[in-house]
């Protein structure tokens, strides 16, 4: 009598693979100010991998610095780069701190930073 061993490999290697495509592309693109008046807010709603795209301008006061992406690994980035958008610190505090166990999948791209 021949005993035959079926692997399941290669179906939990499907399964898996379709659960970190669905989990990628589920990541949402949040907007300031189109969606969200100020930064901290954009931050408080995205969920882990989102993108945070910010239109041009000067973004100061409460809300827009001293922002904290809560541990979660997010994209934060503008829409034109440093040249067009800046987050003016007000020499009130820092303009961004990552200090809640936020790893290298956490990107900033495009941000002018001043007065901190």
């Amino acid at each position: 009598m021949s005993t035959k061993v079926i692997s399941n490999q290669p179906a939990i290697f499907v399964i898996l693979t379709a659960l970190y495509l669905h989990s990628v592309a589920i990541a949402e693109i949040i907007r300031v100010p189109e969606d969200f008046s100020v930064i901290q807010a954009a931050i408080n709603a995205a969920l882990e991998g989102d993108t945070i795209l910010i239109s041009d301008g000067t973004y100061t006061g409460s809300g827009n610095r001293n922002l904290n992406f809560n541990g979660k690994n997010l994209v934060l980035m503008s829409v034109n780069g440093p040249e067009y958008t800046v987050l003016d610190g007000e020499r009130n505090g820092r303009c961004l701190e990552l200090r809640n166990g936020e790893d290298r999948s956490s990107i900033i791209r495009g941000l002018m930073f001043r007065n901190f």
